[in-house]
């Protein structure tokens, strides 16, 4: 059985040796500091920047919303589970702006409170201010019901996203609020 040896420079710099058995070519990793990043390719690692995995937001309602019968509401999404790059704007807009040009995977949840049978309620991802993905329901009364709206959208740079919601007839109009409730998630995948 073949064995590998990992040996640690004497410095004490986070250069490591790697010597596989039968070859006569060591291998050198060097690990970043406290900072950096884990080179995985030749060359001082400019290409792997960009994977697009960092760019996202999720929001969420952090108090109920009543909506007006038949008409579009924008849910104000006030508050931010995570934003590292500050794309989503919960203070006024309720939206998230592309930083940059990508695919996005987008999915919004409405909690509904209806108190009467056969209520229907639309949940829409907009893009730019235009309906992009609905979902349709026709709920029962008595509790609360769940909406789920998701799509892969092409976007570029300063396009925004938006969760509306529409009740068509009820006494209760209610979008429950909470961080599991009522919620936008956005992220660039390609």
């Amino acid at each position: 059985m073949a064995k590998v040896k990992i040996q640690g420079h004497a410095s004490g710099t986070g250069v490591l040796t790697v010597t596989a058995p039968n070859t006569s070519s060591d291998r050198t990793i060097t690990l970043p500091d406290a900072t950096g990043t884990l080179l995985n390719s030749d060359g001082d690692g400019s290409n792997l920047t960009g994977t697009g995995f960092t760019v996202g937001a999720r929001a969420y309602l952090t108090s109920n919303q009543s909506l007006t019968n038949s008409t579009w509401t924008k849910i104000s999404l006030a508050s931010e589970t995570y934003d590292p790059n500050s794309d989503f704007d919960s203070a006024t807009n309720y939206r998230f702006v592309a930083p940059e040009a990508g695919k996005y995977l987008a999915i919004g949840h409405i909690d509904w409170a209806v108190q009467t049978d056969g209520i229907l309620v639309y949940a829409s991802i907009y893009k730019n201010g235009s309906g992009y993905a609905t979902d349709l329901r026709i709920l029962g009364g008595g509790t609360s019901y769940t909406s789920y709206v998701h799509d892969i959208i092409d976007m570029s740079s300063t396009d925004y996203l938006e969760l509306w919601g529409r009740q068509n007839s009820g006494v209760s109009k209610n979008v429950y609020n909470g961080t599991t409730s009522t919620w936008l998630s956005i992220q660039r995948i390609a």
